[in-house]
């Protein structure tokens, strides 16, 4: 009986795949000699692959999820402003969409002093800083930071917040004595302050008592002539 000649490409096939199982099994008997599977050939290619496809992984979700850090000149002092804004609450305002927070400074440059450019939220409601120049600017602030080299000095903006409900800060040295309610100071690196209640109580704005109690006197005395504490 004259045997049946195989197409060429299914003879191929069959070769292919015998070359195939003969190579599993000299893989099969390599691992199981050296007790690994990195010991398989294929498997030590893809070794290192896998090792630097998890150190990108790694560096990625590092990158991803690092905390955004701002320079500490940047962001010292409007951290310590939001940090007291966070304790206060103003009166009910159905109409307020935003928590402004006031700022006026002395001379031309004030970029270094303020990071104004981050976004922040109190209570749920954005943070919109805003530049003033004149006192006449004060209305529409639920904030107040007067620096000390402000002009005019900081007891004449206070005339236009008198009994409104606006949160005034200052490290003006004088600033509470002149009826301010949060003076602000230094001690070392760190921003302490103390609050004028009177001032608090007429203002209608209430602080968390938490913070109340961290509000002391600065030890030192006052610098002459109103200067930054």
């Amino acid at each position: 009986m004259q045997r049946r000649q195989l197409p060429l490409l299914l003879k191929q096939r069959q070769t292919r795949l015998s070359t195939q199982r003969a190579a599993r099994r000299r893989d099969t008997l390599t691992m199981a000699t050296l007790g690994s599977p990195l010991a398989f050939s294929g498997l030590r290619t893809l070794a290192p692959r896998v090792v630097a496809f998890c150190v990108c992984v790694l560096t990625f979700s590092s990158a991803l999820f690092a905390p955004i850090t701002r320079a500490a000149s940047n962001s010292d002092l409007s951290d310590f402003i939001l940090n007291v804004v966070r304790y206060a609450s103003w009166p009910a305002d159905p109409s307020r969409k935003s928590i402004t927070i006031c700022h006026a400074h002395g001379g031309m440059g004030h970029t270094g002093a303020l990071a104004t450019d981050v976004a922040a939220t109190v209570k749920g409601l954005p943070v919109v800083w805003r530049q003033v120049t004149a006192v006449a600017q004060v209305p529409g602030c639920n904030v107040l930071w007067l620096n000390a080299d402000v002009r005019p000095a900081p007891r004449e903006w206070l005339n236009a917040t008198h009994d409104q409900p606006i949160l005034t800060i200052s490290n003006y040295a004088d600033f509470t004595a002149d009826g301010g309610v949060v003076g602000a100071y230094r001690v070392g690196s760190d921003w302490r302050f103390e609050i004028n209640l009177e001032s608090l109580q007429r203002s209608k704005i209430n602080i968390a008592a938490a913070a109340l109690r961290l509000s002391q006197k600065p030890k030192a005395a006052a610098a002459a002539g109103g200067e930054a504490r």
